[in-house]
């Protein structure tokens, strides 16, 4: 009994509590039975063994989470939802993506603004020519000229269109990636803070049902205590062991899911602290049918980004057949120039 209580007392101490070490606690008590025929030596090897088994287990933890009491430690070093939403923007590979897609398509935009302005064209060149010094001549000169298309049969007007249609779209597209991201951060921020604190709970029901059960096996021993009881303490204390396991493997699943949607590469158990609010929006929870209709249909579904983007890829394809009628249709360009050459420089 003393070797048993012994065991539990490093059991408990360590946050071990496993069952597979239950498990294995009457091979250990029927190892560490000291005969009486066996010499000292047998003895000392059997308590060296069983200091070993022990060190051993302490190095490597049977959850592999860390316990609530290093949770605690470390939330100073906790990530707040603010620095959580700041690292995601910084990293997250789709928005990334989405963000350079809305840069180039704002490049592009602009660039179809050039059509309307005049193009610039200036040059300039030096020659020389001849044998020797007395019959070599010099040649320069330079000039500058300049054209403005005035109709291009429509073709630089539905280009323009054409690209801004193409900058809304990736705009539209760039907050749907953001207000994704931002919800599984929250829906997975959420599920972390709750994992947090489910592991404190189990901690809490483990080591009191741990405290009852070292309690009624004290009475049994004793005689003041059925089995019974004992062996309803023993399976309560064994479902409280599952239940803080899987708290713990809930904590790994959801720092998994956080640290992916942050985009880090490297997976590192994150500790997370504070509280998220939710705005109450009572236009969003009518409960009347026929106004809940009219608000979907009236307004939330305009702002849906894959409608308004349909919206948009329909307009655009109207533009991209004015585009090609635009080639029936005649074109006027104004050009202007002049030019400078003589034998020095500058030549008038």
């Amino acid at each position: 009994n003393k070797i048993k209580l012994f065991i539990n007392f490093l059991v408990n101490l360590n946050g071990l509590r496993s069952v597979y070490i239950e498990m294995l606690m009457p091979f250990i008590l029927k190892f560490m039975r000291f005969g009486k025929g066996e010499n000292l030596f047998d003895n000392i090897m059997k308590i060296l063994i069983l200091l070993l088994f022990f060190i051993f287990s302490i190095g490597f933890p049977v959850s592999g989470v860390p316990n609530q009491k290093n949770l605690s430690e470390t939330v100073s070093s906790a990530l707040q939802w603010t620095d959580i939403l700041a690292e995601a923007k910084q990293n997250n590979s789709t928005l990334i993506k989405t963000k350079k897609s809305l840069e180039i398509a704002n490049n592009n935009y602009y660039a179809a603004i050039s059509n309307f302005l005049p193009q610039i064209t200036a040059s300039a060149s030096a020659g020389r020519s001849g044998s020797d010094s007395s019959s070599a001549s010099n040649d320069y000169s330079y000039g500058i000229s300049g054209r403005l298309s005035l109709f291009s049969g429509f073709s630089d007007y539905s280009t323009l269109k054409n690209k801004s249609i193409e900058l809304k779209i990736a705009k539209t597209e760039y907050d749907r990636v953001l207000s994704d991201m931002i919800y599984n951060l929250k829906r997975y921020f959420d599920d972390l803070l709750w994992a947090q604190e489910m592991v404190r709970l189990s901690e809490q029901i483990l080591n009191r049902r741990i405290e009852n059960y070292n309690l009624v096996s004290l009475k049994y021993e004793a005689g003041r205590e059925d089995k019974g009881s004992l062996l309803r303490l023993d399976a309560d204390k064994y479902q409280a062991e599952t239940d803080l396991f899987q708290a713990r493997r809930r904590v790994l699943s959801s720092s998994a899911q956080l640290s992916k949607e942050i985009g880090k590469n490297d997976f590192t158990v994150l500790i997370v602290t504070g509280s998220l609010t939710v705005d109450n929006n009572s236009a969003l929870i009518e409960t009347d049918y026929v106004k809940r209709k009219e608000l979907f249909f009236g307004r939330l579904l305009n702002e849906i980004p894959e409608y308004i983007n349909a919206e948009y890829s329909l307009e655009k394809a109207v533009l991209s057949v004015k585009s090609v009628k635009s080639e029936f249709y005649p074109s006027l360009t104004l050009s202007a120039g002049d030019s400078k050459r003589g034998d020095h420089w500058a030549p008038s």
